[in-house]
């Protein structure tokens, strides 16, 4: 990821070659070694400092070039021709200035807008989130909308309008690129990125990513909702720094997932977590070690028909609702907590995570309430027990990690362009 990238910079022409950062590239400038610098050996140098800077403006979101030259340990002359080779590209804008005590106000410049759009979707059986962001990290909307048909082609052309209807149309400028993340149930592998045990059995065909594509006018990309989740929560969320993480999500399904030094583990076949296909340990102990739905939506419906809690009218369309309103209320939080503690308890047993993270509309609604509750049912379990964290992302966790997935793959995009920027010039 070239704005996480560790190069350093190095300035060619400064007195005695000075390499600074973290750069281990040797001198260029012919006062070394004899003979002048050669025309790679300039491209590569204006390549380091271009990935460098950009890496720079992600992160602050504006800077002036002085600023650039600070934390880049460049030269002033050397990183104003830096901004101005970049802005002669497309890349960075002037957005403005920043006055001083004394002398000209400075210009600042940004990443520039449309640079690169980035969709993140979520599909689920039943409806379609989707949002537009770009790599300057400025979420620009977001829409969601009842899924009535699934058939790819008539997904693929909900998302289209929903994404043209926000704005999210590929940008004017030469070097505006696309990148589209969809999220949905299912088993991705990791080598082809091919679906299979998907919600919607549909969505495995090919042609799915092909009309999705088409109508998106962007290359597409799958990943499993609990995963994009974890990817947020490590990224901006509760598991930022976090060691270990196992993130329980909890929705229709259950889902797990488990990150390491802040990386998602998604297994050797890509369904590391899919804990759907094993039965709850309560199950196991009475005998009935059958895949059920524990933690779900019908978990809780099936826990509150038994402690007459729910009335006729419950389940069907409105069971989802039941479900929240039942956690919302406290009516079923102890129970529901024992529950997620003894599905977690295994894992957390085998993993023994810093952290564990609940995640998803169940957890959101159980509240702080339920946190506890799991926590203090996991000491039944666990010699020690891990913290036990409420996610703060809340329904936009899978966007927030989609945009990023999408902005991680744009990155060799840009950085592209910015190398053909730093071609000689004269400059």
């Amino acid at each position: 990821m070239w704005w996480t990238s560790s190069v350093g910079v190095v300035e060619h022409g400064m007195p005695g070659g000075v390499s600074r950062g973290a750069g281990v590239f040797g001198c260029f400038c012919g006062g070394c070694r004899g003979g002048g610098a050669s025309v790679g050996g300039v491209r590569l140098i204006r390549e380091m400092n271009d990935e460098a800077a950009l890496a720079v403006l992600v992160r602050l979101g504006r800077a002036t070039a002085g600023e650039l030259s600070v934390e880049l340990g460049l030269s002033r002359p050397t990183a104003y021709a830096l901004v101005a080779r970049l802005e002669a590209a497309g890349l960075v804008v002037e957005t403005g200035r920043r006055g001083g005590r004394t002398g000209p106000r400075a210009r600042m410049y940004e990443l520039a807008p449309g640079l690169s759009r980035i969709v993140g979707v979520e599909l689920s059986a039943s409806r379609i989130t989707v949002a537009v962001g770009d790599l300057a990290e400025r979420p620009l909307a977001t829409a969601s909308w009842p899924l009535h048909e699934r058939e790819p082609e008539a997904v693929a052309r909900l998302a289209g309008a929903l994404v043209r209807r926000l704005g999210g149309s590929p940008g004017a400028g030469a070097h505006a690129g696309c990148h589209a993340v969809v999220g949905l149930e299912g088993v991705l592998d990791p080598e082809t990125n091919a679906v299979t045990s998907a919600a919607v059995p549909e969505w495995e065909k090919p042609r799915f990513r092909e009309v999705l594509a088409r109508e998106l006018r962007s290359e597409v990309t799958f990943a499993r909702v609990t995963e994009l989740a974890a990817i947020a929560e490590n990224t901006e969320g509760v598991a930022r720094g976090a060691d270990s993480c196992v993130l329980f999500t909890a929705g229709d399904g259950v889902g797990v997932v488990v990150s390491v030094g802040g990386v998602v583990r998604a297994g050797a076949r890509g369904h590391a977590g899919d804990v759907s296909r094993l039965p709850h340990p309560s199950a196991v102990a009475d005998g009935s070690a059958a895949p059920a739905d524990w933690g779900g939506v019908g978990s809780v419906l099936r826990s509150a028909g038994r402690l007459g809690l729910l009335g006729s009218g419950g389940g069907g369309e409105g069971g989802a609702c039941d479900a929240l309103g039942l956690l919302e209320s406290g009516a079923l939080v102890r129970l529901y907590g024992a529950e997620v503690a003894g599905g977690l308890a295994p894992v957390a047993v085998i993993l023994d995570p810093e952290i564990v993270v609940l995640s998803g509309p169940l957890c959101v609604a159980g509240g702080e309430v339920l946190r506890g509750e799991v926590e203090r049912n996991l000491r039944d379990f666990l010699p020690s027990v891990p913290r036990v964290l409420l996610s703060r992302l809340g329904e936009q966790a899978v966007l927030r990690g989609a945009l990023h997935v999408g902005r991680s793959r744009a990155q060799g995009f840009v950085y592209e362009t910015a190398r053909l920027s730093a071609l000689p010039s004269g400059r």
